[in-house]
């Protein structure tokens, strides 16, 4: 993706927390799937163009700089959380309704 390589993928995975039908092609995970996305790839030129264009932008959002910025920030934002909520560190029943999940959607 980062090369402005049209890209074919299988549809599960790792992969989906960055591509999507926008910027490669998702497919399942079989030969005659496969086949026929790298088909659509190879002459569908202006959905390539797209595609191509679309994951050369993906790829810059997700710098090892961007994830790492993101990564401080989701520490900090834990760190923020356990300074304002202390009792979770000292009272066990309010330790046992902390959700991560619910933090970070926060």
């Amino acid at each position: 993706m980062a090369s402005g390589v049209a890209t074919v993928a299988p549809n599960a995975g790792g992969i989906l927390s960055y591509a999507t039908d926008d910027n490669i092609w998702l497919t399942e995970p079989n030969a005659d799937a496969f086949a026929a996305a790298v088909l659509d790839a190879a002459s569908n030129i202006e959905a390539r163009e797209l595609r191509i264009a679309a994951a050369l932008e993906t790829a810059r959002s997700n710098t090892r700089e961007a994830s790492t910025d993101n990564l401080f920030a989701t520490y900090d934002k834990l760190y923020d959380y356990f300074q304002r909520n202390l009792e979770l560190f000292t009272d066990r029943e309010a330790a046992s309704r902390f959700s991560f999940t619910e933090l970070l959607d926060a």
